[in-house]
């Protein structure tokens, strides 16, 4: 069976924290969108398909485990990060103005092969 190319379309605005880390990734070498957004849902929805498939609970709780866990690494590296500032969690404060707007989208096409 042929794989067929398909398009995927994410929508960002100009300058805005996703359209930076998406430019980021494109510069990265080793990394790519697709890796990283399989990485981020299977950690934060995995469980939640499980438990909405019928999974065994041991299964459901397996993998919510596994995500704690991840999770917990990236707290970690991101308090390091912190750390690297001399700044304390406390200390950092909201930016509503980092959040991306959906009122001023532009699209941006990704095309994967599956």
């Amino acid at each position: 069976m042929s794989r067929e190319r398909l398009r995927h379309s994410f929508y960002s605005a100009a300058h805005s924290p996703l359209r930076q880390v998406i430019d980021d990734l494109k510069s990265c070498s080793g990394c790519t969108l697709q890796g990283e957004l399989e990485d981020a849902l299977l950690i934060l929805r995995y469980p939640y398909v499980l438990q909405r498939m019928g999974a065994s609970s041991h299964q459901v709780a397996a993998q919510a485990q596994e995500s704690i866990r991840r999770l917990e690494q990236e707290i970690s590296a991101l308090r390091t990060l912190l750390a690297t500032y001399g700044t304390s969690s406390n200390a950092v404060r909201f930016q509503p103005d980092a959040v991306v707007q959906e009122d001023s989208l532009n699209i941006f096409d990704i095309q994967d092969n599956f």
